[in-house]
C-alpha cells in the first residue's frame, strides 16, 4: 500500500509537494530494506532467534504503521492540504518518536511549498504549475485596463485565494 503511494504519487499531476513527500518516505523504506537485510544476514549466521526479530523489529512496525495511516488519510490531496493532513498526524500523535516520524515528513515535503511562497513574496511571482499553492493565478485576467480604470477588476480576479490549500501552520499569516 506504502509503495503503491508512492510509485502513483510520484507521477507529475501530483505536485512537487507530493514528489518531495514520496522522496521522504523513500528514505524511510530503504532504511527498512536495510533492517531486512541485516535480518537476513544473521539468520544465515544461525544467529537469530525470534526475541532478536522482535527486538529488532518494532519500530520499523510502528513506523510503517503510521506510513500506512498517511498513505490512507492523505488520499489524493496535495500541496497546502497534504501538508495539513502531515501536520495534524504530527500534533495528535502521542508517541514522540511518532511526531518525530511526521516531522520528518512535513519538513522534507513542505520544503517546494516553501519555495513557492518565497518567489511570491519576495518578487511577486508565481510559479505553481500544479495548482497547490495557496494562491491561484487567473491568467485571462488582463491588465490593460488599469491605467484607464483603476478600479478595473483585475487586482480581485487575476489572484484568487485558496482556503483549502493554506497549510494549518501558516494559518494566522494568511
Amino acid at each position: 500500500m506504502i509503495l503503491e503511494f508512492v510509485n502513483v504519487h510520484s507521477q507529475f499531476e501530483f505536485g512537487l509537494v507530493s514528489h518531495a513527500l514520496c522522496g521522504a518516505i523513500r528514505v524511510l523504506l530503504k532504511e527498512y530494506l536495510l533492517l531486512v537485510t541485516q535480518l537476513d544476514t544473521e539468520f544465515m549466521k544461525a544467529d537469530l532467534t525470534l526475541q532478536k526479530v522482535w527486538f529488532y523489529v518494532q519500530n520499523s512496525i510502528r513506523i510503517m504503521d503510521n506510513l500506512k495511516r498517511l498513505v490512507v488519510e492523505s488520499g489524493n490531496k496535495k500541496g497546502g492540504a497534504l501538508l495539513n493532513v502531515m501536520y495534524r498526524l504530527m500534533v495528535n500523535s502521542s508517541d514522540a518518536s511518532i511526531k518525530d516520524l511526521f516531522a520528518f515528513l512535513l519538513e522534507k515535503a513542505s520544503l517546494p511549498y516553501f519555495q513557492i511562497l518565497k518567489k511570491w513574496i519576495f518578487s511577486g511571482v508565481l510559479e505553481d504549475p500544479f495548482s497547490e499553492f495557496i494562491v491561484k493565478e487567473n491568467k485571462n485576467c488582463k491588465k490593460e485596463n488599469i491605467e484607464v480604470d483603476l478600479n478595473d477588476k483585475y487586482w480581485t480576479e487575476r489572484f484568487t485565494f485558496r482556503e483549502e490549500m493554506v497549510p494549518i501552520f501558516l494559518a494566522k499569516y494568511k
